[in-house]
C-alpha cells in the first residue's frame, strides 16, 4: 500500500493522521508545503478549495484525515 500525505506545518488534522499511521506502523510518505511542493502545485493537483491534508492511498486521493481514517476502516486495512 501506498500512502502519501500532503501536509503543512501547524496543522493539527495532519498531526493526527501521522499519529494514527504511526501508531498502527503503517508507512506512508509524508510531503510538506513550501518544501515538497508549493502551494500552486497543491491547488492544480487538489483544487482550489482544498484543505490540508490531502491523503493519497494507492493513486487515490481520498480526503483529508477524517476521510483517510474512514477510507482504511472500510477497506479493512486497519
Amino acid at each position: 500500500m501506498n500512502i502519501t500525505i500532503h501536509s503543512k506545518y501547524g496543522c493539527p488534522y495532519c498531526d493526527k493522521i501521522k499519529t494514527v499511521l504511526d501508531q498502527r506502523e503503517m508507512a506512508y510518505t509524508m510531503l510538506t508545503l513550501d518544501e515538497d511542493f508549493t502551494e500552486d502545485e497543491f491547488r492544480t493537483e487538489f483544487g482550489v478549495d482544498a484543505s490540508f491534508p490531502r491523503v493519497v492511498i494507492d493513486g487515490v486521493t481520498v480526503g483529508g484525515a477524517r476521510e483517510a481514517v474512514q477510507y482504511l476502516l472500510e477497506k479493512g486495512m486497519f
